[in-house]
């Protein structure tokens, strides 16, 4: 009743605005009608405005707003006139609300009717009509400042609605399916698309004889039509519901190919309607293809990354965030169409699956608000233009149409559906085994869900509207007949009857673990309404209330109800005859009736009905883990980062079939692995604070070795040192370098070197001794950086030793030019002195408690990281069992799925405990 009440306003809203619409038209005319000739003069006076410019009088059939302020700056007089308001233009803008409320009407009816056909192709068919009043004469005065707006330049339909249409349904993809099936969809749409056109370009060329296309021209025309339109495809997906996986790949297929088919259009226009000096190179065509088809994504992927910059600072502003969102949209594709001559669509493509795999950028108070404006915006965008495909079709295609075009409509409608079922079997072996693979039900929905739209109809325009090929009538008026044809069928033919066939081909049949699950949830809402409406019957205040009205008006049915689900036998039940149908009121207690006794016998669900109730059952838990992983992040609970690991970790798991909730998966997140977690093991026996053992740091009791200790613990004693090591290393490091390039020593080199080395190392000595004194034997060598001197003095000693043994073999000058041959004494004395560069580790010292700083510090972040992984995951697996009896009715799944769950949960718990140890433990 109060359902055709309001189907009853709305129509009597609508008659309404139409009936205003022709008394306002009615008084434009009478008060327009009486003196044209006065129009006329005023006509000419508004246009005709004489300039005194450069002493010259120019005359300007419009002003300029250039030019006047270059009259302005020079200071030059001139007369002005300011024409009157033209309310035409009143009836554009009044166009668009007129074309909103047809799509509101149209959407209420069809759900209120109950009317299976797509809201699109009622809109478009709508146009068609209008357009055809415009056909009248008399009609045409009316009606065309209404459909002005279908007159608007291709170019700019293009740029005001694709980007709205494209970002929309790819901000409203689920990112890992289409990173899965993102191989699949390039196939279909890159080298799928050129089969296409070149298949549709040879039947074009070989059998439209009256319209004498040569083969450039029909492949020109072929790649026009043969790329499917994101538009209509999205919106037909939506209306009809089909699977996730199988939507995806259409959806992206469509919006992907529109690249490819923007590159060969272009390769082809330029051949068909070359530009002065212009030749087409097979390097064009090669860079064309690389800036378009690469160009785009990666531009859409540098402003979904600004903009997620942007985002991640705002918090919990919706008008910013949404402006956000809508100027990224517009910028990428103007920019990529406008600028820089990439693919706007794959551009925008690119930042819609870019912001959806990142959508925890956006507030969570505000996410529901930004998916709700972009479909409230993909609704008003899909409204207006199917309604302006519809007029443009009427008003301009459809023109001198002759039998002859029709019989070729009508062939190429099957060629295209041919074609295009050609192509999928051709690439079928690659498809099937790449992403989630591709059944035969599949590939004959994809067939048939090649729908074409107003992308199509845009470029068909183009064509239409070239100057180069204007006056070649069998060309641009020909493209957009036969384009224009094309849409229609495919929309409403193929749009109409893709529900039918997905009911045909069993794609969307419910399982048995759905129905019952239906069931279920149905049963829980009764017995919770029963109960409220037993405590309403006793509330004293509620005694005059009519209960049985209440009931009526909050009745709750199975909207499953209806169905019925043949019974699949079993081996076991050859015995029993089953009961001809299964009801969702009985899911799982099946009524048998017995041959022998005729009674009736509870059977058990079969082998297969186990595995449909345990994948259901599996897919509902995994959406109920999301679910609960969502509440948390919005809560505050958890991280944006930890949120989008859990939400993609059980979304693949999602994909595969049987696979359930495993902590060991996570494990990597909170694993300290790498080169991290080796280099610190590897430093750490060098920190300071574990060098020397607890007895060692201990102050020494006597008076002596406690002012030695106070000397070698102080900071200037430790700057000191590292100032005489850096000296030494200037000429440690001069020496090695004469020694690797074989530079010949002379006498004095010789004895400068080892004054130097005798010097230094009577100075490390002093150190070496100091610090034995001050810590005592065993506290000294505790430390491996003592140890480290320890063996450079050695070394440094030994080197000493060798040069004045060397020295002393060579009294004489001329005798030690002599004695530099290569023997094995000299080759080894190079080798030691060469040994005491590892003295320059010892200036990295101070740096390494800083660097080990920073190694924990990113240790304690994975730590932190993977502890707020797993407390969310033990969350999560709370909150399921909280609710796991309600969502599982079958005793043997519910019990299987409890003691996973309850197992995954104590691994989770033993992890975070064995985590927080480990921190403790930094």
């Amino acid at each position: 009743m109060m359902t055709n009440f309001y189907v009853k306003g709305i129509i009597s809203t609508f008659l309404i605005i139409i009936v205003l619409i022709c008394f306002i038209n009615q008084a434009e005319a009478q008060s327009s009608a009486p003196d044209t000739s006065s129009a006329d003069s005023e006509k000419v006076r508004l246009e005709k405005v004489l300039f005194d410019y450069d002493n010259r009088k120019v005359k300007l059939f419009r002003e300029k707003f250039c030019r006047n302020q270059d009259l302005v700056n020079r200071k030059k007089t001139y007369h002005r006139i300011c024409p009157d308001f033209n309310r035409n233009y009143l009836k554009f803008f009044l166009s668009l609300f007129l074309i909103v409320s047809l799509g509101a009407l149209t959407r209420t009816l069809l759900r209120v009717f109950e009317v299976n056909i797509p809201y699109t192709v009622i809109l478009m068919i709508f146009g068609l009509m209008i357009g055809f009043i415009s056909w009248n004469s008399t009609a045409c005065t009316m009606w065309s400042m209404y459909t002005r707006i279908a007159r608007t330049p291709p170019k700019i339909i293009l740029f005001v609605f694709l980007p709205v249409l494209i970002y929309e349904s790819a901000f409203a993809m689920k990112a890992h399916v289409f990173y899965k099936s993102s191989l699949s969809i390039m196939i279909l749409a890159f080298p799928g698309m050129v089969m296409c056109t070149f298949i549709i370009a040879f039947v074009c060329h070989q059998f439209f004889y009256a319209y004498k296309w040569s083969f450039t021209v029909s492949s020109l025309y072929g790649s026009i039509i043969s790329a499917t339109d994101p538009v209509a495809v999205v919106a037909i997906l939506k209306e009809i519901g089909t699977s996730e996986m199988l939507s995806i790949m259409i959806e992206g297929e469509s919006l992907l190919n529109d690249g490819s088919a923007i590159l060969l259009y272009e390769i082809f226009m330029k051949i068909v309607a070359p530009e002065e000096g212009e030749h087409v190179t097979a390097g064009k065509i090669v860079s064309t293809f690389c800036q378009i088809a690469i160009g785009g994504p990666v531009l859409g992927w540098v402003v979904a990354r600004l903009s997620i910059f942007f985002l991640s600072r705002i918090f919990n502003d919706a008008a910013v965030e949404v402006s956000i969102t809508l100027v990224a949209a517009y910028l990428t594709y103007y920019i990529g169409e406008a600028f820089l001559g990439v693919s706007g669509v794959m551009a925008v493509v690119a930042l819609g699956i870019v912001m959806s795999a990142e959508r925890t950028c956006i507030s969570p108070e505000v996410q529901g608000l930004v998916h709700h404006f972009w479909e409230m915006l993909g609704y008003l965008g899909n409204t207006v233009l199917f309604v302006m495909v519809g007029i443009v079709i009427s008003e301009t295609a459809i023109n001198n149409v002759t039998l002859e075009d029709g019989y070729y409509l009508i062939f190429l409608y099957f060629a295209l559906n041919i074609s295009r079922f050609l192509m999928i079997i051709v690439l079928s072996p690659i498809l099937s085994h790449v992403g989630y693979g591709l059944s035969w039900q599949n590939m004959l929905v994809m067939t048939w869900g090649g729908l074409r739209g107003a992308v199509g109809i845009c470029l068909a325009l183009e064509v239409f509207k070239n100057r180069e090929i204007c006056d070649q009538t069998e060309v641009g008026p020909k493209f957009l007949l036969q384009t224009a044809g094309i849409v229609l069928l495919t929309l409403i033919v193929n749009g109409t009857t893709t529900k039918l066939l997905l009911d045909t081909l069993k794609l969307t049949e419910l399982s048995i673990g759905k129905i019952q699950d239906m069931g279920n949830a149905v049963r829980q809402i009764q017995g919770a309404q029963q109960r409220t409406m037993g405590v309403m019957k006793h509330d004293r205040l509620l005694a005059d209330c009519n209960f049985e009205i209440v009931e009526g008006y909050t009745s709750i049915e199975n909207p499953y109800l209806k169905l019925k689900v043949k019974a699949k036998k079993s081996p076991l039940e050859k015995d029993l005859v089953a009961s001809p149908s299964l009801l969702v009121d009985a899911p799982e207690n099946r009524i048998a009736i017995c041959p022998d006794c005729d009674g009736e016998v509870e059977t058990e669900p079969t082998l297969e009905e186990y595995r449909e109730m345990t994948e259901e059952a599996r897919l509902r838990l995994l959406k109920a883990m999301k679910v609960s992983c969502w509440r948390q992040y919005e809560q505050g609970v958890l991280t944006e980062e930890a949120v989008q690991i859990l939400v993609d970790y059980i979304e693949n798991c999602e994909d595969k079939h049987f696979k359930t909730f495993h902590a060991d998966d996570l494990k990597k997140n909170w694993a300290v692995r790498g080169v991290v977690a080796w280099m610190r093991n590897k430093l750490l026996p060098f920190t300071v604070g574990q060098l020397t053992t607890d007895d060692a740091q201990t102050e020494p009791d006597s008076k002596c070795r406690k002012r030695f200790y106070c000397i070698v613990t102080n900071d200037w004693f430790d700057g000191i040192v590292h100032v005489l090591i850096l000296l030494n290393m200037i000429f440690i490091i001069w020496e090695t370098v004469d020694i690797v390039t074989e530079h010949r020593f002379t006498y004095q080199e010789i004895i400068g070197f080892l004054v130097t080395n005798i010097v230094f190392t009577f100075l490390l000595t002093l150190e070496f001794l100091l610090k034995v004194i001050a810590f005592g034997c065993g506290g000294y060598w505790s430390s491996k950086w003592n140890v480290m001197d320890a063996i450079v003095l050695i070394i440094s000693i030994i080197e000493i030793c060798l040069s004045i043994t060397y020295l002393a073999q060579s009294k004489k000058e001329a005798e030690f030019q002599t004695a530099q041959a290569d023997t094995e004494f000299l080759k080894f004395l190079r080798f030691v002195r060469v040994l005491r560069i590892i003295r320059i580790l010892r200036l990295f010292r101070p740096l390494i408690p800083r660097f080990m700083n920073y190694l924990n510090a990113r240790v304690n972040q994975v730590l932190f990281f993977g502890y707020d992984v797993a407390k969310g995951s033990a969350t999560a697996i709370d909150d399921v069992m909280k609710f796991l009896p309600q969502m599982i009715e079958n005793q043997k799944v519910y019990n299987r799925f409890k003691t996973v769950l309850e197992d995954q949960r104590l691994i989770l718990l033993l992890e975070m405990g064995k985590s927080h140890i480990y921190l403790l433990s930094l």
